[in-house]
């Protein structure tokens, strides 16, 4: 299975969004993936997602939606060029009805879980997402530590639902990602793995290195 590398971006700023941005393209990466975070559903509190429109980027982008009523955002997402709107099952009331709203906008949709979250409570919509995205930290900050129980919840989903894109989000690092993606997933978006290490450019290349020849 071939697993993509997604660099990730949790920043307050745009120019930080901007500077980044302009590096991911260097690496040669396909696309981005931006958090978006309101203060309420975590902790912390990024750049909002109208403000990704901001910025001029070749890189397809999309946007995990770490906020209390992820509805409100879709519209302004769209307007703001997001290809794919991942929104938290846990933040979200009427979970089919947003999916719908997504779909409508013409933006694809993903649904994210935290690491507490069972793999039951996505199954009812795992069919009408283009992607389900497992959590392996705590949402909020990058940095935070690795929860390895997801790595069983990946396999579980796995088995269950064998055609469906599985992406998995937060303290992914050189040491530990022959494991995540031995996993079943399709997709490892990396951060701080990338954004903390002495020569960003060089942690991707070795993340790809990985990735492409295990």
């Amino acid at each position: 299975m071939s697993v993509e590398v997604v660099p990730a971006i949790l920043t307050d700023k745009v120019g930080d969004l901007k500077a980044k941005l302009k590096l991911i393209e260097r690496f040669g990466a396909r696309k981005v993936q931006v958090d978006i975070a309101d203060g309420k559903f975590v902790p912390n509190k990024t750049i909002g997602a109208g403000e990704i429109s901001k910025v001029k980027t070749n890189l397809e982008i999309e946007a995990h939606l770490m906020v209390e009523n992820p509805e409100r955002f879709v519209e302004v997402s769209a307007k703001a060029g997001v290809k794919t709107f991942i929104f938290h099952l846990e933040a979200a009331e009427d979970p089919k009805k947003i999916i719908t709203q997504v779909r409508k906008s013409g933006m694809k949709v993903g649904l994210a879980l935290s690491p507490k979250t069972k793999v039951d409570f996505a199954e009812p919509y795992a069919d009408d997402v283009d992607m389900i995205v497992f959590l392996s930290v705590e949402p909020g900050f990058q940095g935070r530590g690795f929860v390895i129980d997801v790595l069983d919840k990946i396999r579980e989903f796995r088995n269950r639902f064998p055609a469906s894109i599985i992406g998995i989000d937060g303290g992914v690092k050189l040491e530990n990602f022959d494991l995540v993606e031995k996993s079943g997933v399709n997709e490892v978006v990396v951060g701080s793995g990338i954004w903390q290490a002495k020569n960003s450019d060089e942690a991707y290349k070795q993340f790809l290195n990985i990735a492409q020849n295990g």
